[in-house]
């Protein structure tokens, strides 16, 4: 007996739940199968005008159906060899690149031609990775350095710009820093 009850209910349930189903697909195939049907008229000021309703004088415009698109899953395979970071994905691995000294537009007096110019970045360089320093635009050393620091001699008097950038394992830059532009100036010793 509750076997029975139970075989009714379920039968029960399963039309009730079977109808507002049917219900709801037989009205998206009505939507897409009337969203196709578009209608265009010109009214009396040669205004164009387009509607999915029919009106006198309307002409009906075929209209091709949505394009659907659907992604398929990509299966990875543990086997697969690992692949470098793009330049972009590597930029990101850097917050930061500064240049710590010379500080921006400081002035330096009397090194006698000698500065150390040191960098900072964040989080720390990368194994595989290499820091390029410029001196008025021109590299100061090799592009495989890993030294966050580099001296400078020779400096003469004037207005001077340090810029530096990171390097991944291809020696493409993935972080530059901002320039520091510093002074250098020396004292005029007169008898």
């Amino acid at each position: 007996m509750a076997h029975q009850a139970a075989w009714r209910y379920a039968v029960t349930m399963h039309k009730h739940m079977l109808l507002p189903a049917l219900v709801v697909s037989s009205l998206m195939l009505t939507a897409t199968a009337l969203a196709e049907q578009i209608y265009r008229w010109v009214d009396g000021n040669g205004q164009v005008h387009y509607s999915d309703v029919p009106r006198d004088g309307a002409e009906q415009i075929d209209v091709d159906p949505a394009q659907a698109f659907s992604s398929g899953v990509i299966a990875r395979s543990s086997s697969s060899p690992s692949v470098e970071p793009s330049a972009a994905e590597a930029v990101a691995v850097y917050d930061a690149l500064d240049i710590v000294s010379p500080t921006q537009e400081e002035s330096i007096w009397n090194t006698g031609g000698i500065i150390t110019v040191s960098v900072s970045s964040s989080p720390a360089l990368k194994p595989g990775h290499s820091v390029r320093i410029y001196y008025d635009g021109n590299p100061v050393n090799e592009s495989s350095s890993r030294a966050m620091s580099v001296q400078l001699s020779e400096v003469y008097r004037g207005e001077h710009r340090i810029s530096a950038e990171i390097l991944d394992v291809n020696g493409i830059v993935v972080k530059q820093s901002a320039p520091v532009t510093f002074f250098y100036k020396q004292s005029n010793v007169s008898n």
